[in-house]
C-alpha cells in the first residue's frame, strides 16, 4: 500500500502520534491520531490503508485509557476497510491488530464472550487470505488462549 498518496501534514501528524506513544503521552497520541485521520480522510484521492492505520492506532490507544466503545467502533472500522483492500503483509498486520484491539475493547466493556466470538470469526475470514492462514492461526489462537486464561473460559 505504498503507492498511496498520503498528505504530508497527515503523515507529520500521524509520526507525533507514535512519538507520543513512546513516552506514553496518549492524551497527546489521541489528538495526533485524530489530526492525522482527519486529514488523510479529506484527501484526495483518500488514502484508505492510511486511514486503516489512523483508526487502528487510535483504537489502541483509546482501549488503553478505557475509552472502550469508541475504540471498538473505529477497530471496527479499519476491519471493514482492511478488508476491501489487496491483502499482504502490511494490510494483514493493520486487521489483525485492529481485530484484537477490537476483542479487547469487547472485554473492556466486559462483554468477553463477544471478544472471543470476535476472536475466532476474524480467524475464520483469514482464510480467505493466501499465505496469511499459518499466520493468523499463531496470532489468534495466541490471543484465545489469553482470554481463556484471563477470564477463566473453557468453552464458549
Amino acid at each position: 500500500m505504498s503507492t498511496e498518496q498520503i498528505p504530508d501534514k497527515a503523515l507529520n501528524d500521524y509520526d507525533e502520534a507514535l512519538a507520543a506513544i513512546r513516552v506514553s503521552d496518549f492524551r497527546q497520541a489521541i489528538a495526533s491520531g485524530r489530526m492525522a485521520l482527519r486529514k488523510a480522510q479529506q484527501a484526495e484521492p483518500r488514502p484508505r490503508f492510511f486511514i486503516c492505520r489512523c483508526q487502528c492506532l487510535l483504537s489502541n490507544v483509546l482501549g488503553r485509557l478505557g475509552e472502550y466503545k469508541e475504540a471498538g467502533e473505529l477497530a471496527q472500522e479499519a476491519i471493514f476497510v482492511c478488508s476491501l483492500l489487496p491483502m499482504d503483509e502490511d494490510v494483514f498486520d493493520v486487521w489483525a491488530k485492529s481485530v484484537i484491539y477490537r476483542s479487547a475493547a469487547l472485554c473492556g466493556l466486559g462483554d468477553h464472550l463477544s471478544a472471543i466470538a470476535a476472536l475466532k470469526a476474524g480467524k475464520r475470514q483469514v482464510r480467505g487470505f493466501p499465505g496469511m492462514t499459518a499466520l493468523a492461526d499463531r496470532v489468534f489462537d495466541d490471543q484465545l488462549s489469553l482470554l481463556r486464561q484471563r477470564f477463566g473460559i473453557l468453552e464458549e
